[in-house]
């Protein structure tokens, strides 16, 4: 019903009511019940006679009205408020829905693995991206569809099924599946849950599932090793154990329950050596164990006596090493230990016997030295007299006779004198010989034979020439070996730890003849004062028990000292118990003639060379900072691993790179493969040439030192000739005598031109620089790019010389900037690109950045002047004919590789066999990267294996390993494939 509100006033027409007028507003509605008022308003109205009372009725319905409306209003406004309230919720929910929903999206679109959804009936209503990609179609094209629509009947029934179980039950359903496909096992974790509506009922399956792969062949190949390690826990005759930082087992052998006497070998987990062992035999293995946790090195074949309270005796010998948890941080020790009752008991025997030699032959040598004197004696006679009647005029019958005598007396003497010979040799009695030989390599080739020994004991073992000692002698080489061998292997036997130091100083040198000053220091036990004079006699040592625990007879010191007096000098030894020994002994010499009192300085191209000395012997490093100084190199020595990486960045920076490093194998915490590994994976030090030193043995043949791309491996200590001679070949420099060599063949040009050489190394820069000026060239050098374009803007150059990889500002940069300056002001400079990757890309990438032409390092004087004077008659026209470089060979040279290498035909065969099996496994690594888009696996592994085919001289081959190489440090693996094929 509408109704309005009305105000009524009635019409007068003087006394009486003929009208109502009224007056209606429709903006508000009301109920019945309002209505009825109304109409009582008016009826009310036309019964008024006076205007007062119609006014008062009036007045009275106008504020029920009134009171109405607000009550009205009032509601409104509530149920208004709570329309609002729910439209904010509503809001708010919405808002919280599609919060979650882009949560969700996100989550699953980014996961690492593939997730869908299918409806109770197998179809797919949703897939992420991930599983998107693995089929190759867009979502779209998935949706709708079943696993029949992209899998094999076979499989794709398997999946519904597994599907069917979900939906069935309600439960989690989880595996690992198998998938075989061209010839390749993949597996796949599979997790399938249902999905549920809003009121608990199941509507469908929702699906994860990844790659497991690599995890599978992990978890294969630990349980591989787990069997191994029970296989030898099992069946080692040796005793093996496992223990944590408190000395208590966690492990042994089943030899050793066996020798412990226990059921099982878990009955020791737990127990210490205290259960076991006397209280004293306990606290010295706990000790043992403490020092190998307290210090990281390992304690080898140290033979034990063991008592056993049954009265058994056995004899063990025993290495701890500590052992580390995956972080490196030790969490106990790992020992080995080996019954060798037997072999002690055979030593014993065979010590008897050797005793029981050893007084024999001394009877004999005796029994020789005298019958040889007394026999000797009278032959004397007999040989006198003969020739006192040979000279009384005798008849030619009696002069035949006794000629024959004194023929048969002479043939006899000889006879005496090899047996007294040999006698002497039992005796120890020797003549010197007077040869000529170089001191440095005669003392380092004998050191290094010691080299093993002292290595087995974590010894360092060290030598010392300074500079203004002669090399070239002249003596008895043998017996110098002789005694040097002597005290530097009782140095060895005798000390357990620290180092052994042959230092050589110059006494006096007089005319032709040389006194020198030998040293064999050591960090033994050293020897009590009473002593000290009895070590010196024949058969005699400090300690009688010495025979026993570390063998001899004692006549190395007797033997040697007499050597050393037949030498002209003398033997004494300077110790103090606890703090080690130092044996002196001064011997003579004579020079050889012309021979120079001091050695060469090495070669000049090597004069300034920037050398970086690794190693955590301090010795060591003053040694071989020494050495490296008397050649006029710039040596800078630091002792560890990180110490080295943070001298070769800061060298970086400072625009002042190390050529060459020396590294030590041996170091704490990172060792010099570690160290080796972090320079090649470091851009800006990874072309630093490395050579390791190691007293571990020969490492030449070692697949680690090739696939690391180390130019030389050095026994130490080593030679001044070889360290020299590996700088050499390392760094691919000539001597000056190769230099004058290589230039005599080129006359001076007849145009001298001004030429800018941009080289950073500095060895490069001697050579090239020295090669040209004898050219008559004259020669600026510029250290990088950017002071080669600095240099232009300066001054002008007939031609430049531009290395392609410098700090600040490689050459195909600073080619670039100077090509650009030539377009805006016209000229153009000839230069010639130097680079030390000599592959066939690399020439066409100079030219295209506007070099004119290519030198491959290092440089060699013919193909300098060849391709240097060539390019600029060509640019300058005075030449119409390119000089074409002569083509890369195509073939390996076998003959040149046998020389490179310094191989026999044996060793060149393990090398290329070696090679076969690393290249393989190098090959599929860089094409495993490339599909993982892996830029540092695959740089990694093309570095490794452009390091071993350059051993063979194969440049193509190295220079296509370079190429990906480079494409993987670039970190985008455009054009990998292209660089693969």
């Amino acid at each position: 019903v509408e109704v309005v509100r009305h105000v009524g006033v009635p019409v007068f027409d003087g006394e009486s009511i003929v009208a109502v007028a009224g007056v209606g507003n429709k903006d508000e509605y009301y109920d019945e019940s309002d209505v009825r008022q109304v109409k009582l308003l008016m009826q009310g109205m036309w019964r008024l006679v006076r205007r007062k009372q119609f006014e008062q009725a009036l007045q009275e319905a106008h504020d029920k009205l009134e009171e109405r409306v607000r009550e009205r209003t009032c509601e409104l406004d509530s149920a208004n408020q709570e329309l609002k309230r729910e439209i904010a919720e509503r809001k708010r929910a919405e808002k919280v829905r599609k919060d979650s929903q882009a949560l969700y999206s996100s989550l699953v679109e980014n996961l690492p693995v593939h997730v869908l959804r299918k409806d109770i009936d197998g179809r797919f209503t949703f897939a992420n991206q991930s599983f998107c990609d693995l089929l190759s179609k867009p979502l779209e094209e998935i949706t709708g569809k079943t696993d029949f629509d992209f899998y094999p009947e076979e499989l794709a029934q398997k999946y519904h099924q597994d599907d069917q179980r979900v939906v069935k039950t309600g439960e989690l359903f989880e595996a690992v599946e198998e998938n075989k496909k061209k010839g390749e096992t993949r597996y796949v974790q599979v997790m399938k849950s249902a999905v549920r509506d809003a009121g608990g009922r199941i509507v469908g399956v929702q699906v994860i599932f990844w790659d497991v792969t690599e995890r599978k062949r992990a978890e294969k190949d630990l349980a591989y090793e787990r069997f191994l390690l029970e296989t030898l826990m099992d069946n080692s005759p040796d005793y093996i154990y496992f223990k944590d930082t408190e000395s208590r087992f966690v492990r042994i052998s089943k030899a050793l329950a066996d020798y412990f006497k226990l059921k099982q070998p878990g009955d020791a987990v737990g127990k210490t050596d205290l259960d076991i062992f006397d209280s004293e035999r306990a606290r010295q293995y706990l000790s043992d164990e403490q020092q190998v946790m307290k210090t990281g090195k390992a304690a080898v074949n140290k033979e034990e006596e063991q008592s056993w309270p049954n009265g058994r005796t056995r004899w063990v010998s025993t290495s701890k090493v500590p052992l580390r948890s995956p972080e490196g941080k030790v969490i106990g020790t790992f020992g080995i230990s080996r019954d060798i009752t037997d072999r002690k008991c055979a030593e014993a025997q065979l010590q008897a016997a050797k005793e029981a030699a050893e007084v024999a032959s001394r009877a004999k040598s005796e029994f020789l030295a005298t019958m040889s004197h007394e026999i000797r004696t009278p032959m004397n006679g007999i040989i006198g007299m003969i020739d006192l009647l040979l000279g009384t005029n005798p008849t030619d019958q009696q002069r035949s006779y006794l000629d024959l005598a004194s023929q048969s007396a002479e043939t006899l003497l000889r006879l005496i004198n090899d047996i007294l010979d040999f006698s002497k040799i039992e005796a120890g009695k020797f003549e010197l010989e007077s040869v000529g030989f170089k001191l440095r390599d005669t003392l380092g080739d004998t050191l290094q034979t010691l080299a093993g020994r002292a290595s087995e004991k974590d010894l360092e073992l060290t030598y010392h020439i300074p500079a203004e000692i002669p090399d070239e002698l002249v003596g008895d080489p043998g017996r110098l070996c002789q005694i040097i061998v002597n005290l530097t292997g009782n140095a060895v036997k005798f000390t357990e730890q620290g180092e052994i130091a042959v230092g050589v100083k110059l006494e006096s040198l007089v005319d032709d003849n040389v006194r020198l000053h030998f040293s064999v220091s050591d960090t033994g036990p050293g020897i009590p004062p009473e002593k000290q004079r009895l070590i010196f006699e024949a058969f005699r040592q400090a300690d009688s028990s010495m025979s026993r625990r570390y063998g001899g007879t004692g006549l190395g010191l007797a033997i040697s000292s007499h050597l050393v007096e037949m030498m002209k000098g003398r033997m004494w030894l300077e110790t103090e118990v606890g703090e080690g020994s130092t044996f002196h002994f001064v011997a003579l010499f004579s020079l050889q003639k012309d021979a120079p009192i001091k050695p060469a300085p090495g070669p000049v191209t090597l004069h300034g060379l920037r050398v970086l000395v690794v190693d955590d012997n301090r010795t060591n490093r003053l040694i071989l900072d020494e050495m490296l100084s008397n050649w006029r190199m710039n040596p800078t020595a630091v002792d560890s691993g990180q110490s080295a990486l943070e001298a070769m960045d800061k060298a970086v920076r400072a625009r002042e790179p190390f050529h060459l490093a020396l590294l030590d194998v041996m170091m704490p915490q990172m060792d010099g493969f570690e160290l080796a590994e972090q320079i090649r994976q470091t851009p800006g030090l990874s072309e630093t040439a490395l050579i390791m030193l190691s007293s571990a043995g020969n490492l030449a043949g070692n697949t680690r030192c090739r696939g690391l791309g180390i130019d030389y491996c050095l026994m130490k200590p080593v030679k001044q000739s070889e360290l020299l001679d590996s700088i050499v070949a390392a760094l691919s420099v000539a001597t000056a005598d190769e230099a004058a060599a290589a230039t005599a063949e080129y006359p001076e040009s007849t145009t001298s031109l001004h030429i800018l050489l941009a080289e950073d190394g500095l060895v490069n820069q001697k050579v090239a620089v020295n090669l040209l000026e004898q050219r008559g060239h004259k020669v600026t050098v510029a250290n990088n790019g950017q002071e080669a374009v600095d240099a232009l803007d300066n001054e002008s150059f007939d031609a430049v010389l531009m290395d392609v990889q410098m700090p600040a500002m490689d050459g195909l940069e600073a080619t670039a900037i100077i090509r650009q300056r030539e377009a805006e002001s016209g000229g153009h400079v000839p230069i010639i690109a130097m680079t030390a990757h000599a592959m066939k890309g690399d020439r066409e990438r100079c030219l295209e950045a506007g070099m004119d032409g290519y030198i491959a390092k290092p440089i060699r004087a013919k193909d300098l002047h060849d391709t240097f004077e060539a390019t600029v008659a060509r640019v300058r026209g005075y030449q119409t004919q390119e000089s074409e470089t002569a083509g890369e060979k195509d073939i390996l040279d076998r003959d040149q590789i046998l020389e490179q290498t310094g191989a026999s035909p044996e060793t060149l065969k393990e090398i290329v066999e070696l090679f076969s099996v690393e290249s393989g496994k190098l090959m599929r690594r860089m094409t495993d990267a490339i599909r993982n888009e892996d830029s540092s696996g695959l740089q990694r592994a093309a570095h490794t294996l452009r390091g071993s085919v350059r051993i063979f001289g194969a440049e193509r081959a190295a220079a296509a390993a370079l190429r990906l190489e480079t494409i993987g440090a670039d970190k985008k693996l455009v054009g990998a494939e292209d660089a693969w094929a």
